[in-house]
């Protein structure tokens, strides 16, 4: 659920203009794990077409990572009026183990996935009948996190499940 400023007379508005202008964002890179290959669209294009559309209605995204619990990282987004009235998004939290390569990579994903989903964005793809689902799995303190990517209809879903094998 969203949270925004006490007044939004202003801010709403120019943020249902704005989200009305956004396009689906392009899938233009593609990457190659060595077992699968996906395409993807990445931060900077789903940032610039937000940049460039919020702008023109006043509007700016400024967004936040934090450390949640061990082992896990939020981003909050907040798009922000000219007015100075605001809306924020319920902080998107990810898993993020290791060290500050695996933390940043992890920030990056939480700052595409949030506001993508917060400006109601798709990933636009040329593949539209093809079903691929990217399953990668991590295990750490006994539990098992594991990431789908639905290609096709682009959503991803995380399961956490305890690992009995381990003590």
């Amino acid at each position: 659920m969203a949270t925004h400023s006490e007044h939004v007379d202003e801010i709403a508005p120019a943020w249902v203009a704005a989200l009305n202008a956004l396009d689906d964002v392009q899938r233009a890179h593609t990457a190659d794990t060595g077992s699968y290959k996906y395409r993807y669209a990445d931060l900077a294009s789903a940032a610039k077409q937000a940049r460039d559309v919020l702008g023109t209605h006043g509007l700016g995204v400024h967004q936040e990572a934090h450390g949640a619990d061990l082992g896990a990282i939020r981003v909050t987004t907040t798009v922000w009026h000219t007015s100075g009235q605001w809306i924020a998004a319920e902080p998107l939290v990810m898993p993020a183990k290791g060290g500050p390569q695996d933390v940043g990579s992890a920030i990056s994903y939480a700052r595409r996935y949030a506001l993508m989903a917060f400006l109601g964005l798709a990933t636009d793809d040329d593949d539209t009948g093809k079903e691929d689902i990217v399953v990668e799995k991590s295990r750490d303190v006994g539990l098992t996190w594991t990431f789908c990517w639905y290609a096709a209809c682009d959503w991803m879903f995380v399961v956490m499940v305890r690992d009995e094998g381990r003590a």
